[in-house]
Order: structure tokens, then sequence, then C-alpha cells
């Protein structure tokens, strides 16, 4: 259930609502009142319940104000979406994980993961390092495609030497489960890895992953990070380096947190007989998204990019979703 659908049932009960979250406020004619929103007895913060349900101001030192029952929610808690949409459901006593009406299972591959991937992935990190600064993947990142060693730290990318070339890696961990505590630490060990070589054989990429990859978005831990926390919305990229890139513009201060698709622009209909292939990160992020706001999706402007975030926006619901057309150049 989106953000919206929980909006409409908070809406139903607005009174309750009110009630829930500022008890010492009391009711005059079609409104809610109290004195700001730390809940203190007072008339400068005003909910509308009955004509404009879920509009409110507070007229007092704040001036804050909003047209939302969860946007109130936030400010009077002072948490970040994703946790107060988790409360707002537990209030309406809506269970996660039953409500997304487009879930397919995806086949499952035909090789069964050993149980020492797990051990393989955490010797395999031990063994890559931070970027070196003036190194040859610090100087691909930086200072050729202008990324913000800040952020490039933050999504924990590192590099490391293989078959005697330089390689860089990029960690996926599983998307964090919002249970309501106030903060998480991202674990230490990712859960699996993917790695690009820094050399192009003619003009193409060389890419491989730690075994068995699970496939997942690239930088969800991030919104356990202390510059991503309070991020109200998400935007899904089509590479890791295009999620860094957009990070680097500065989206944490515009309240997006970015991240990409684990293996480029895919869409239902390349395999016949198989569900969108973007299913297979999709239905294992699915609760995590749930709790942002808006997911903006801004793929390539190529065919392969327009073809993939049409069904990626099909998949996950155009309510919530906004496309983003990149300039030409």
């Amino acid at each position: 259930m989106d953000w919206y659908e929980v909006e409409a049932k908070l809406k139903e009960r607005a009174l309750e609502v009110a009630q829930h979250l500022l008890p010492q406020g009391k009711r005059e004619g079609g409104e809610w009142v109290c004195g700001n929103l730390d809940g203190q007895p007072g008339r400068s913060l005003k909910v509308n319940v009955t004509t404009k349900v879920g509009v409110w101001c507070d007229f007092g030192e704040s001036g804050k104000s909003g047209k939302t029952l969860i946007s109130l929610w936030c400010n009077v808690r002072q948490r970040e979406f994703r946790f107060c949409i988790k409360e707002a459901k537990n209030f309406l006593g809506i269970r996660d994980g039953f409500q997304n009406p487009n879930v397919t299972n995806y086949p499952a591959p035909p090789v069964k993961p050993d149980e020492s991937a797990g051990r393989k992935v955490s010797d395999t990190w031990a063994k890559c390092s931070p970027l070196v600064e003036g190194g040859p993947v610090w100087r691909y990142l930086v200072d050729q495609r202008r990324l913000d060693p800040q952020a490039i730290a933050a999504y924990d990318i590192r590099e490391t030497i293989s078959l005697g070339e330089w390689a860089m890696v990029f960690p996926y961990w599983v998307a964090p489960a919002d249970d309501l505590a106030a903060v998480e630490i991202i674990p230490p060990i990712p859960e699996w890895l993917k790695f690009e070589k820094l050399a192009r054989v003619e003009g193409r990429k060389k890419e491989w992953t730690s075994p068995h990859p699970e496939k997942s978005l690239f930088g969800v831990q991030l919104s356990k990070h202390p510059a991503f926390r309070k991020c109200r919305d998400v935007l899904i990229c089509e590479g890791e380096k295009d999620a860094v890139a957009w990070a680097s513009y500065g989206c944490a201060a515009w309240g997006i947190l970015p991240v990409s698709v684990p293996f480029g622009a895919k869409w239902k209909g390349q395999n016949k007989g198989l569900p969108s292939p973007n299913r297979e990160w999709l239905d294992r992020n699915w609760d995590w998204l749930q709790g942002f706001q808006t997911v903006y999706v801004a793929m390539d402007n190529d065919d392969p990019g327009k073809r993939a975030a049409a069904d990626i926006i099909a998949e996950i619901g155009p309510r919530r979703c906004r496309l983003v057309e990149l300039p030409e150049k």
C-alpha cells in the first residue's frame, strides 16, 4: 500500500489522527487546535478535520504548514518520512508485505547458491581497498567523471587489482528493514559485489560479480546514512556511477536518495514468457520503496533507457513515479 492510499485512510479518520498526534488539543468547529507542533495547549496550530481534510498550519513561531496528514505526522514526530509512514500504517492496522498488486515470483536461478557464497564475499571484500587519492581509479572517477569523493565514500566504492588490471568495486547491500528503530548501523559486509575494469576492450566494459548475486538496488543502505537518512524521495537510475553522479550534484539537499538498477536497462518482453526482469530487484526492494513519497526514474535517454523507464514506472505504479528527462548533452 503506497502513501497515497495511507493518506486516504488517515483522512477517513482525521479527527482520530489529530487526537492521536496532538492529544492536548481540542475540537473547535471543523478544526482540531492546539498550541504548536510540540502538542502544547493553545490555539496557534490548526488542523482541518472536516472540509479541507488534512490541511494544517502552525500560525505561531514555527510557521510550518502542510496539505496532508502524513506531513503533519512527520512534523509532529520530527522524524523522517519512512518512519512516519510505517507508524501511520501501524496506527491504521495495515500490515506491509501483502498489498503489492504486481508481485510476480520471478523464476529462481538454475544454480542454487552454495553456503560458502557469503564467506567468499566477505573474503573478497576484505581484499578490496578504499580509493587511493591520485591512483588510477581515483583519477577516473574524480578527475575524469567529476564525482565527489564524499559521495564515492558514502557508497563505499572500492578498488582492487584483477589479473594485473585495476577494477572498481561496487558493493550491494540488502535493503534495510525500517522497523521504527531510530538509526541502524550499515552492516560491514555487503551482500554481493560487482566489479568493473578500468580498461575497456574496443570501447566495451568488462564486468563481473561475486557468486550468485541476489539482484537488488545499488545504494539502498544509504537510507541509514546520516547524509541521506531524512530523504523523502528516491531516484532510480541506470548505473552505479550515475547514482554517485546524482549524489555529487547534491540530491541529499533536495531530499532525494539516488540508487541504481543492478544490470542496466531491461524491460518486459526481452525474454518471452517471463515477467518484467525489473521484478527481480523490485520484489526484493518493494517494502523498502514504500518508505519514500516519490520515486523518480532517471534512466539513460536512449531507446533501451526509455523502454526500461516505462517498464519500471508500470511495475511500481505511475501514481508515485515521476519520469526524469535528461538533456541531450
